[in-house]
């Protein structure tokens, strides 16, 4: 099963910026992952479940599945999965239909221009 997880690891700017000014750099981390969480939960609510769609489309029956999709940001991390306890057929229908991997990818350039005006956010910041 997918879970798509959102981390700052490799980020520079963000690691100085951090030093520099903790408060507004976890307040404009904390912004861009309930962003980056609207836009996928988007796609994950509206697109895969229409069978014949972009990504293939799941089947859906009562809807269970869809409904179960947790979303959990923290300080430093952001994800959305389900857990197969849950929902137990849940593996079965992804490994079928990776529905959410073609969410992720058809989403990623507009959340990669979120994270580069996160970034750009931080350093214009860290210039005043």
């Amino acid at each position: 099963m997918s879970v798509f997880k959102i981390t700052t690891k490799g980020f520079k700017s963000f690691e100085r910026a951090l030093k520099r000014n903790p408060q507004n750099t976890k307040r404009e981390l904390g912004d861009f992952f309930v962003d980056a969480m609207r836009i996928y939960n988007k796609g994950v609510i509206r697109n895969p479940w229409r069978i014949g769609g972009a990504s293939g489309g799941a089947p859906v029956d009562t809807g269970n599945l869809r409904d179960r999709h947790r979303r959990e940001i923290s300080t430093w991390s952001a994800k959305i999965f389900v857990k197969p306890s849950e929902v137990n057929y849940a593996l079965a229908v992804h490994k079928g239909r990776p529905w959410l991997d073609s969410v992720f990818k058809t989403s990623m350039s507009e959340v990669n221009k979120r994270a580069d005006k996160l970034l750009d956010n931080i350093t214009n910041d860290l210039a005043k």
